[in-house]
């Protein structure tokens, strides 16, 4: 009898050890405290930490002010744009609810956010591109975490009347007002230059 347990008990050890193992993807999801607003960390691509995805749930906190936040990750293909794929993904998690989404695409190798349900006119696509091109470095140097921490914080800014940094936009500016003064003060240059026709005299 006493062989009998023994044997069922190794049987059941293991069993137990091989059992299959997940992935690492987390997904999470949890109400703030203060209201009904809700924090969603879904990272299917397995790119943060446990601790980190603590830290960035603090981060996130403070936006669920405003309304739901929602970080997601993947590294499959989609079959759509990832703008258009968190866009519908947020819709089909919470509606035209108010908040906003940070989505890495580690199949695209890109990154983009969104807004909605009244955020949108404070967060909006042309300030989501700017936060973007301002937080894009960390994702290429694999800085995942700190890419969706500063994302975060500049909507957070954004949200509280505050301004981000619109390096991008003025660079781009300035590059397109030299060009334009170059082109008027050529068309200029080939006015007065131009060869005269000879008079009758």
């Amino acid at each position: 009898m006493l062989k009998k347990v023994k044997y069922l008990l190794l049987t059941l050890v293991l069993l137990i050890s091989l059992q299959p193992t997940f992935s690492n993807a987390v997904t999470t999801e949890s109400n703030s405290a203060n209201n009904n607003y809700s924090i969603i960390i879904e990272d299917d691509a397995d790119l943060l930490t446990e601790i980190e995805e603590q830290q960035l749930k603090t981060q996130m906190q403070v936006l669920t002010e405003f309304g739901h936040v929602m970080f997601k990750t993947t590294d499959v293909a989609n079959g759509t744009s990832s703008l258009r794929y968190i866009q519908n993904y947020y819709y089909s998690k919470l509606g035209n609810r108010s908040g906003v989404a940070f989505y890495i695409d580690m199949n695209k190798r890109q990154v983009c956010a969104c807004a909605t349900g009244g955020l949108d006119k404070i967060i909006t696509s042309s300030k989501c591109d700017t936060i973007m091109d301002n937080v894009y470095t960390y994702a290429r140097k694999g800085d995942y975490y700190g890419c969706a921490k500063e994302t975060f914080s500049q909507m957070d800014r954004l949200l509280n009347g505050g301004r981000i940094a619109e390096s991008m936009k003025y660079y781009c500016n300035a590059i397109l007002s030299i060009m334009i003064a170059l082109f008027v003060s050529y068309g200029f240059y080939m006015l007065i230059s131009g060869n005269r026709k000879a008079s009758q005299r």
